[in-house]
């Protein structure tokens, strides 16, 4: 009690000086005295925060203006550049249409005509198309970068003369193989449900490799998806321990080095563009700022084949969504433990995942009888 008598008497003591001080002042100002020496040094203080205030905002106002017009002037690089690769291709494609045009008319014992439309051709219809995914898509980039993803990006158009035509991100696999130094395949993985599915390679090879990684679940591709960034393998990592099983069943392949780059559609992971070595080819030594060129455009070619993509038409494994279903009836499983199971029988049989989940699908494989692991 007394403890608290006294705190009471303190704070009383304290508020009654306090009150005198202010009377004391008020009467200051009524007699017209000037403040005293403390009351200057705190509006001292206050002017030199205020004005500490107001040199940090025109600072930041300053970093702020620099920065937009920083901006403003890498748009009007990109959209040079842009401009320019518009003109090339629609040259290029003027010129094709003109000499398909001639050709028939040729064949047909007619002279060419001096003007005119001709019929769009279906390699005009692709320029068109993989061109049109090229200029909608956008993003923050360097000039170098851009100037970079434009080179890429003339040979992954220079490739839908080609006869065997397979789509725009099989082009942009087999253009990664022939420009890239040490790459030996090359495999593109979209999210397409649930799980990442096999949407195009440059070869089998390629895809196997990739197959392999679908039906273990683990991997670098399957990592940089996850993770939402970009997974090095060096060449010689033969036992990596983040994927005991995928390492030790690539090995054998002849995989050494592997290299997954992630797709991005606005903000979200879409898939990977994953580059992989071979132990007969010594130089693995892919540029990374080549390889995410590559899979810039990857993101933007998506747009042109989506519709492939979403019909599954070059992406066979939509028919293992339908298998994973059948299972999870047949079995009365979860879809997670039908997939799971489809994935470990085509491990221990040796075929892939793609094949397997046809056979399911069309009644040529049983798995609601047997034993995965025979």
């Amino acid at each position: 009690m007394t403890v608290v008598s006294e705190a009471a008497a303190d704070r009383a003591r304290t508020a009654a000086e306090r009150l005198v001080e202010l009377r004391r002042r008020m009467r200051a100002l009524e007699e017209g005295r000037p403040s005293t020496e403390e009351d200057v040094r705190q509006a001292r203080r206050r002017a030199l925060v205020q004005m500490r205030a107001v040199e940090e905002a025109r600072r930041r106002l300053m970093l702020t203006t620099q920065a937009a017009a920083t901006r403003r002037a890498q748009r009007a690089e990109q959209l040079r550049l842009a401009r320019q690769q518009s003109v090339r291709l629609n040259d290029d494609v003027r010129s094709v249409t003109h000499q398909q045009a001639d050709s028939s008319l040729c064949a047909a014992g007619q002279p060419p005509a001096d003007d005119g439309a001709a019929a769009p051709s279906t390699e005009l219809i692709r320029l068109r198309q993989g061109m049109t995914a090229l200029i909608v898509w956008d993003g923050e980039s360097s000039p170098y970068r851009l100037e970079r993803r434009q080179v890429w990006a003339e040979r992954v158009v220079a490739t839908s003369r080609a006869a065997d035509w397979k789509g725009w991100l099989t082009a942009v696999c087999e253009v990664a193989v022939e420009g890239l130094a040490g790459v030996r395949g090359a495999a593109i993985t979209v999210r397409t449900g649930q799980t990442p599915e096999l949407t195009a390679s440059s070869d089998p090879w390629a895809e196997s490799v990739q197959d392999l990684e679908l039906v273990l679940g683990e991997g670098p591709s399957a990592d940089a998806q996850r993770r939402g960034r970009t997974v090095l393998v060096p060449r010689d990592s033969h036992d990596d321990d983040r994927w005991i099983a995928y390492a030790s069943a690539a090995e054998p392949m002849g995989v050494a080095g592997t290299l997954a780059v992630t797709l991005w559609s606005a903000s979200t992971c879409v898939g990977t563009l994953t580059f992989y070595g071979h132990a007969d080819v010594e130089d693995w030594q892919p540029r990374h700022d080549d390889a995410a060129s590559l899979a810039e455009i990857a993101s933007a070619v998506l747009m042109a084949d989506v519709e492939t993509v979403r019909l599954g038409a070059r992406a066979p494994s939509q028919s293992v969504h339908v298998a994973v279903g059948i299972l999870s009836t047949q079995l009365a499983i979860s879809l997670d433990e039908a997939s799971a199971l489809l994935r470990a029988h085509a491990f221990a049989i040796g075929v892939p995942l793609t094949q397997l989940a046809r056979e399911v699908t069309t009644g040529q494989s049983d798995l609601g009888s047997s034993d995965p692991t025979s």
